[in-house]
């Protein structure tokens, strides 16, 4: 029986004296497996390695004299373009597809489109993205990717772009931040499927499909784990219309929330304290403002019940103070927190309007605890961004 070794990306086997690798989306990988298996000689497992490097040899021969469009073409075993040899993880995936007989005409065009883009940075790194966000390439060589948009169709952040479907959207490539370490910034923003839930979520939002073609793609932020992008162009070709229904049934709003109520106000005065709760941040906040109405109430403290982190605190400039009985000390008050409380197990932190200390909201041991309260907090502070950081870096941000 082989020595061998199995990894995540493959199996190495011990044959001729040297470990010999086949790696998962190899042809021969079920067949090694199944020879291992079924206790196969390290001769007979070399037999299917070779064989499987013949078929890809075989492959790349039958295209090497072969144009798969007027500019692409397989030439020894590497993919070019107009005769210059292109090295990218494109290219890489074309070779691959070639024994798995796939049509490369859609890779070729989608070549060819990349290829005019002047960014160096989006030409070696736009194909990992769009594997990455699982983003299909279209026929004509394009990409589909996804947008939320306003009940109208209007853009989010400015409501000046029309998003129906049929129109192309576009803005001239100088004004796109085309900066990668700038998260939120100037252009046309789409994005992954999974990246949508990031976005601003109006009940009545919508999410649109849009067709880019890779020459107008400007910038990949770098803290989106390669799932969102700034374009100079992109056309609407269709509306995901289950995604609010499926949103709904996944991030309801009583989701964070207890079984009774999400948000309790602590109330501290003469006379008046205790709690209260609120279904919604917007409902706790102008109950808070209610009672800042009342002369003999001194504070208010808005807090997530979730957490236990503290969201907003209000004191009373109007509050007449205690009345004190000649023979009783003064009633104990409670203690006011005029910082956040944030636990050390919870590293996800929820910022509202900016990434200072002073505009944190939240703090959450879960990333998608803490993207489902920022969500809300955005429903609640429409206009203002909302950023979800981690360990330092800024993870996502709604209304960016």
């Amino acid at each position: 029986m082989a020595s061998y070794i199995q990894t995540n990306d493959g199996i190495s086997v011990f044959v001729d004296g040297s470990l010999k690798s086949v790696s998962r989306d190899s042809l021969a990988y079920p067949q090694v497996v199944a020879a291992i298996q079924r206790g196969a000689t390290p001769e007979e497992i070399k037999g299917l390695m070779a064989s499987d490097l013949d078929k890809v040899t075989d492959a790349v021969e039958a295209l090497k004299d072969q144009r798969i469009t007027d500019d692409v073409a397989i030439e020894g075993g590497t993919v070019t373009f107009k005769s210059v040899a292109v090295h990218n993880t494109l290219t890489a995936r074309m070779l691959r597809q070639i024994r798995e007989g796939f049509d490369l005409k859609p890779m070729a065009r989608f070549l060819e489109n990349l290829m005019q883009n002047p960014s160096y940075r989006a030409v070696q790194d736009l194909y990992s993205f769009l594997e990455y966000g699982k983003m299909p390439i279209t026929e004509d060589g394009c990409f589909l990717a996804y947008k939320k948009v306003r009940s109208d169709y209007r853009d989010i952040r400015t409501g000046t772009f029309d998003n129906s479907v049929g129109q192309v959207v576009s803005m001239p490539r100088n004004q796109v931040d085309e900066e990668p370490d700038r998260t939120c910034s100037h252009g046309l923003h789409v994005c992954s499927f999974d990246y949508l839930a990031s976005y601003a979520s109006a009940p009545d939002d919508r999410v649109v499909i849009c067709k880019v073609n890779p020459r107008d793609v400007v910038a990949i932020p770098t803290d989106y784990h390669n799932t969102k992008m700034r374009v100079s162009r992109y056309e609407v070709v269709g509306e995901l219309e289950s995604y609010q229904e499926e949103r709904r049934n996944r991030l309801a709003e009583r989701e964070i929330a207890t079984a009774e109520f999400a948000f309790e106000l602590r109330i501290g005065g003469d006379g008046v304290e205790g709690t209260e709760g609120r279904e919604t941040l917007r409902e706790a906040a102008e109950r808070a403002e209610e009672l800042m109405e009342c002369d003999d109430v001194e504070y208010v403290t808005i807090v997530n019940k979730t957490t236990g982190v503290q969201v907003e605190h209000y004191s009373n400039p109007s509050f007449l103070g205690y009345e004190e009985d000649e023979e009783d000390e003064p009633a104990e008050r409670a203690p006011v927190v005029s910082e956040p409380v944030l636990p050390a197990v919870n590293p996800y932190r929820v910022y509202l309007g900016g990434e200072s200390p002073e505009h944190i909201h939240g703090a959450f041991s879960k990333f998608d605890m803490a993207m489902r309260y920022a969500t809300l907090l955005y429903s609640e502070h429409t206009g203002q961004p909302i950023f979800v950081m981690g360990d330092g870096k800024t993870l996502a941000v709604i209304g960016g």
